[in-house]
């Protein structure tokens, strides 16, 4: 499925450190679809029906018990196929799993190319399925119990990514990349201000040549663009929940003024 740019939806999820994932419960009754685009993260899986899920020159076909992953802004969209489908989303504050945490690479399975990225065995859709299951009885029961869809989110992950990992090599090289940018994404994060490419590039102990392509070998985007997605992205979220005016909120976020922000975020 292929979109031209003024199609795509701008999604807005406004997650930050307090409340760091959404997760959704869709069933689609009709064969339905759109085409969006957002800063967070996504993992969806398939309950039940099925699914067309398009990127910009690829299409996966899902069923149940299958997943997709999207990375930061990447426009991807969907075509219900068989209905009724089913589906759990989970749309994640980047800076939750960009951590080497417990020496296991959780952001590969985003940042792969779509055709690329890992997908469930017909071994394993019974237990993702198992594991989806919780998932439902957690939004029943506990819909603001974020401890508990965190642990579940990195349990689905770990169990689709474990067995996509081709060679142990490419995953220590992906590991290794990873935290060699780990200082500029710590930056980003941290500092509310424009980071000039030389600064990410020397807290990363690396050439400004050898940071540019590790990191856009890793996070498929330039460090610029992320850097400035994400102070587009944080002064949206907070003009949306606070009432300070836009001109205090592009100063906050490293905007020369209000009509410097204003300008990205008619970008977006």
């Amino acid at each position: 499925m292929k979109t031209d740019s003024d199609q795509v939806q701008h999604f807005y999820y406004h997650l930050d450190e307090t409340k760091p994932i959404e997760v959704l419960n869709h069933l689609h009754e009709g064969k339905n679809g759109w085409f969006d685009m957002h800063y967070e993260m996504e993992m969806g899986i398939v309950l039940s029906g099925k699914m067309k899920r398009s990127y910009d020159s690829t299409d996966i076909e899902l069923g149940a018990g299958e997943v997709w992953f999207c990375n930061m802004w990447e426009p991807h969209g969907f075509q219900i196929t068989d209905t009724p489908c089913e589906v759990i989303v989970f749309e994640i504050f980047p800076p939750l799993i960009h951590h080497n945490l417990l020496n296991y690479n959780w952001l590969l399975p985003f940042n792969s190319s779509a055709e690329r990225r890992p997908q469930v065995t017909s071994h394993d859709k019974n237990e993702v399925l198992s594991i989806t299951s919780k998932v439902k009885q957690e939004l029943a029961r506990s819909p603001k119990d974020l401890v508990r869809q965190q642990l579940l989110m990195f349990e689905l992950i770990h169990l689709v990514a474990r067995n996509s990992l081709e060679k142990l090599s490419i995953v220590k090289s992906s590991i290794s990349s990873q935290h060699r940018i780990a200082p500029a994404m710590e930056l980003v994060f941290k500092e509310r201000r424009f980071i000039p490419l030389e600064e990410a590039a020397k807290v990363c102990a690396m050439s400004k040549n050898g940071f540019s392509q590790h990191f856009s070998k890793l996070m498929r985007t330039t460090f610029s663009r992320f850097a400035l997605n994400y102070r587009v992205r944080g002064a949206l979220h907070d003009h949306s929940h606070s009432d300070k005016k836009l001109e205090a909120i592009a100063t906050d976020w490293g905007f020369t003024d209000a009509s410097h922000l204003h300008k990205y975020i008619n970008k977006k």
